[in-house]
């Protein structure tokens, strides 16, 4: 099953910077249990460049392709390109203003996982819980 593309994500709930995995470049930002105790992940992929304090109150995350966000993508992506477009940079905004994660993608992951989700990522049989739980889930597009 493919995930579900959305163009951007907006939730009312706090989110924190709550796991990373350098050597896999991933970055995971979690809103917690909330009313229905399930978890909501910001599962970044092939991250490059974070820029967001290590909580947020309520958040929009959408791709917006503007001169910011290719600004940041010429400098902090690794290709090189004539035509950069900015489709590399998530900006998440929240409470007035906006931050920026260059990667080279995200997906949206809703669990019940009591660790972080990306433990399962980068272990042996991390393909096989991709497809199963993360891939069928939301990714921006």
């Amino acid at each position: 099953m493919e995930p579900i593309l959305v163009t951007d994500y907006i939730s009312d709930r706090t989110f924190d910077i709550y796991d990373a995995e350098a050597g896999y470049h991933f970055l995971l930002v979690r809103s917690s249990g909330g009313q229905h105790n399930v978890n909501v992940d910001l599962i970044f992929g092939g991250v490059l460049y974070v820029e967001i304090p290590s909580c947020l109150f309520g958040i929009k995350v959408s791709k917006p392709c503007d001169e910011k966000a290719v600004e940041l993508e010429k400098r902090f992506t690794t290709y090189q390109s004539a035509h950069y477009k900015g489709e590399f940079v998530y900006a998440i905004e929240s409470e007035g203003n906006r931050f920026h994660i260059v990667a080279s993608a995200l997906w949206i992951h809703v669990n019940t996982l009591a660790e972080s989700s990306l433990i399962p990522m980068c272990k042996e049989g991390k393909q096989e819980y991709y497809e199963n739980y993360v891939k069928k889930e939301y990714k921006l597009q």
